[in-house]
């Protein structure tokens, strides 16, 4: 009779090796059917057709996927996880992606001043469409935290001090996430943005051409939100942000702001300067947001809407723009008749020589005040350019 075939001890353990390896990366799928993600499973490879070993964890396949450990990523160029196929969800299962990057912190704001190293590297990286990420944190990133394409959406997520910035998606929701001290913009987005706190970030808070709703957007050092002229805005504050609190976009409702520039009027807002200033020095008078204004930009007055925080506000001002003798303020008036600059407007108001003279306007209700008004709305007259005046200033 044949002898049976035995296995011989050199054989058992290598097939135990094999058995603990499996055990250390874990299971490719969960009970539930989602696909586990660990730093055993990144080391060992395959969590999608073409996922070579070790980082980034590459995801071709649509579906759900749960990181069930933390992944450190050991260089600034290199992703965590980076998404090849549209969706995809992902549950960061409550663990942290953290990189090598170390932003450095002002202790006056409290905002992040530089990042070191940078790099291209991303907690995920997905420019396909319909990728979710919720549920962890993102940390450290030599690029942004999350850069993502159309019909994202980022929930419960904190990403902080990130290279690069914190979050980028094309469009999509970004919602009740804690997006802080990233070294460049908190979130960049033309979807819906809400409910969020954007923080201490070097960049501005929020750039957005889509919806800012109920966001706390506080100490940016970029200002707080740049919106595009479409994107509405409403039940949000804006605190304590460098620059302006808030450029473009329209209000809606229920915004909060320390310089008053979220106000729910529409109209374009300006204002006269509270200090005065030489016929050749008005071009500088005006603060972040605003330029030295034009007779064309604010002979409307229909249009327009008084910055009474900026402006100068005399006793009976109310809400508006002051009328007396007393505001009188200088206003850009063109070329003179023979199409040099001199006469109409003191040397292109960069200087003047002796006998220059320059426009200078005063609201008045017509027909009060000392002559018929020039403009609807207005009296103007003319300065010689060494006359210390107040400035008309207007949004850009």
């Amino acid at each position: 009779m044949p002898r049976p075939v035995r296995r011989s001890a050199m054989a058992r353990p290598r097939f135990a090796a094999i058995a603990l390896a499996l055990l250390l990366a874990g299971s490719a799928e969960g009970a539930d059917g989602v696909v586990e993600i660990n730093s055993a499973r990144a080391a060992a490879g395959g969590v999608t057709p073409g996922d070579a070993p070790g980082l980034p964890v590459t995801l071709s396949q649509g579906g759900s996927y749960r990181l069930t450990g933390p992944l450190v990523v050991p260089a600034p160029g290199t992703s965590a996880i980076v998404v090849t196929a549209p969706h995809v969800s992902i549950d960061l299962g409550g663990f942290a992606i953290t990189g090598p990057t170390v932003c450095a912190v002002s202790p006056q704001t409290g905002a992040t001043t530089q990042c070191a190293p940078l790099g291209s590297g991303a907690g995920v990286s997905a420019f396909v469409d319909d990728v979710h990420v919720a549920g962890g944190s993102i940390q450290g990133m030599g690029g942004y935290g999350l850069e993502l394409g159309a019909e994202a959406r980022v929930e419960r997520t904190t990403v902080s001090r990130n290279g690069a910035g914190g979050i980028y998606a094309s469009r999509g929701v970004i919602s009740q996430n804690v997006v802080s001290r990233n070294g460049g913009v908190g979130i960049e987005s033309g979807g819906v943005i809400s409910h969020n706190e954007v923080s201490g970030n070097a960049g501005a808070g929020i750039v957005s051409s889509g919806a800012l709703v109920g966001n706390a957007i506080l100490s940016n050092q970029g200002g707080g939100a740049v919106l595009n002229a479409r994107a509405g805005y409403a039940q949000n504050q804006f605190l304590l942000n460098a620059g302006s609190s808030v450029q473009g976009g329209t209000a809606t409702g229920g915004n909060v702001c320390d310089d008053a520039r979220c106000r729910d009027g529409r109209g374009r807002r300006f204002y006269l300067t509270t200090t005065v200033h030489s016929g050749s020095t008005p071009t500088a008078a005006c603060g972040t947001g605003f330029h030295f204004a034009a007779i064309s930009e604010i002979q409307d007055l229909a249009g327009l809407e008084y910055d009474t925080t900026r402006g100068l506000v005399l006793a009976d001002s109310g809400g508006g723009a002051p009328r007396s003798a007393g505001a009188v303020g200088w206003a850009r008036s063109g070329l003179d008749g023979a199409g040099n600059p001199g006469q109409f407007n003191c040397n292109a108001w960069t200087s003047f020589q002796a006998g220059d003279t320059g426009f200078a306007f005063r609201l008045e209700i017509c027909p009060y005040g000392p002559g018929p008004c020039s403009i609807p709305g207005w009296t103007t007259g003319r300065s010689t350019c060494d006359t210390f005046l107040h400035v008309w200033c207007i949004q850009d």
